[in-house]
This record gives structure tokens, sequence and C-alpha cells, in this order.
């Protein structure tokens, strides 16, 4: 069996599955950019998929087949975090560090939208969340699932930009300017390559006039204990 979904602009995506239980699937489906459609042989397929590759990358595969598509809006790889109506934009690859700074959010009573996206409407320069669970992994190679607030997908103004990653060898956490802070963005736009400008006016209208800092940590409880220091102090 194979389900197949649609992306803004048309492209086509689809999985095979061994079976006609679609339960899981269901589960990883992307929440933005990607509409299920019937399955017609004749129209022609971008990229495939079988289930077998496992459920962890399946999901990942369609959710960054969707972001780096949508429409009107641009995917940042970042995490997002939501304190007093602002949205703090922690961009940064996988294995960064963002989960890890996201449960720290999450103890510290801090809104957690997304740790694998964040949306910029290129229309108001407002942004909002991946609304998926967070996947966070364990030692023995388990990954534990944690769901999200629904209040984080709500669209807010962005406040600060954090280049903050786990790196016990990087220089420490400190202000940057705004230049940095949108290469920072920039490098993590998931349409960089094939939307360049699109993702150059996300970049611009998010640091134009946002707090910006970045750096290295050991321990994201500390870091984001740090970060919100700089906040008030600014």
């Amino acid at each position: 069996m194979r389900v197949r979904g649609r992306a803004d602009g048309g492209s086509i995506i689809e999985v095979r599955l061994a079976d006609g239980d679609t339960t899981e699937l269901d589960r990883r489906w992307p929440p933005f950019g990607l509409e299920r459609i019937d399955d017609d042989a004749d129209e022609p397929c971008d990229r495939s998929i079988d289930a077998a590759i496992g459920w962890e990358l399946v999901e990942s595969e369609l959710g960054l087949f969707a972001a780096e598509r949508l429409d009107g809006l641009v995917a940042i790889h970042a995490a997002m975090l939501v304190l007093d109506g602002r949205a703090i934009v922690v961009p940064g690859p996988s294995h960064s560090g963002k989960t890890t700074l996201a449960l720290a959010a999450i103890d510290a009573g801090i809104t957690v939208a997304s740790d694998e996206y964040a949306l910029v409407d290129l229309a108001s320069g407002l942004v909002h969340g991946w609304p998926r669970p967070l996947r966070i992994r364990r030692g023995d190679g388990h990954i534990e699932r944690r769901a999200l607030p629904p209040s984080g997908n709500r669209p807010v103004p962005v406040g600060t930009i954090a280049a903050i990653r786990y790196d016990p060898a990087g220089p420490p956490i400190a202000p940057i300017g705004r230049t940095d802070a949108a290469i920072a963005v920039l490098e993590n736009c998931v349409c960089g390559a094939s939307r360049p400008t699109h993702a150059f006016d996300a970049a611009v209208r998010i640091t134009s006039a946002s707090l910006a800092v970045a750096g290295c940590h050991t321990d994201a409880t500390q870091a984001l204990q740090q970060l919100l220091a700089m906040l008030d102090a600014a």
C-alpha cells in the first residue's frame, strides 16, 4: 500500500506501507503543508520512501519535504519558545541541543512551540511553531515523545534570536549584532537553497528588531537561566 501527500506548490511524496494500517503514519504526518491525496498511479511522484526505514525517519522525511515547500511561510530549523507573548527562536541543526533546551524551558514554565521548526510568515513577520511532540533521545536509543500545549502554535512576534548550542569547547554565550543573527537564521532556513530570496526576507524580518545572542553551553538549564538574565538586562 502507498499513501501520498501533495506539498504546497504541487510536489508529491509517497510512503510505502507493508500493510493497510495507516495508524502510525497518521500520527507522524506533518501538521502543515502536506495534503493527503488519493493514490493516482498516473500522477508522477517526486519522492518515495518506505516505512521500513523506521517511523522516526519517515516523520523527519515527510516534515522536511513539507517544510521546504511551504507557501507564504519560511521554515527555520529551530526550537521556538514563547515568553511574555514573544518568541525566542533558537536556530540550529540536528543534535545541537534544541530539544534539551526546550525541555529546560518546560521545566521553567516557559511555553515551547517547537523543537524542530519555527515558521516565519513573510507577510506579517510573525512566527509560529511546528506542533508535533518533542522527540527526546534516550541513552539506550529509545525516543520518547512528549506532547506540546496547543497554545504554543499562536503566531507571535520574535523577541530574541538565540543561536546557542551544546558544545563544551565552544565560545560562551554573548550578544551578537543583527548581521550575525541574520546569518545564523539563514544557515538554518530549510528553503535556503531552493528559495534563497524568501529565506533572506525571513531572516531580515525576524532579526531587524530583535535581541540576538550566540554561543555554546554545557548545560541547557544554566544556558536558559543565562539567556533569561540577558533578556531581563536588555
